[in-house]
């Protein structure tokens, strides 16, 4: 599977976690603040190093707007 982040209406899901724009905010923010390692926030958040990754570059675009 190339990707799997999909746009459904005004939230983009992540696997089986549906997010909007805020929330991808908030995670990019967290992240930012309180964590050293993407391993760790991917830990913390009960989903894989791929998709925190993926969850963090989108927030962190979101954020830079």
């Amino acid at each position: 599977m190339r990707t799997f982040l999909k746009l459904y209406r005004k939230r983009i899901i992540v696997n089986n976690l549906k997010l909007n724009k805020m929330e991808l905010e908030k995670m990019y923010l967290d992240y930012f603040n309180n964590f050293l390692t993407v391993r760790r926030f991917a830990e913390y958040y009960g989903i894989s190093v791929k998709e925190a990754n993926e969850i963090i570059n989108l927030g962190r675009i979101i954020n830079q707007k």
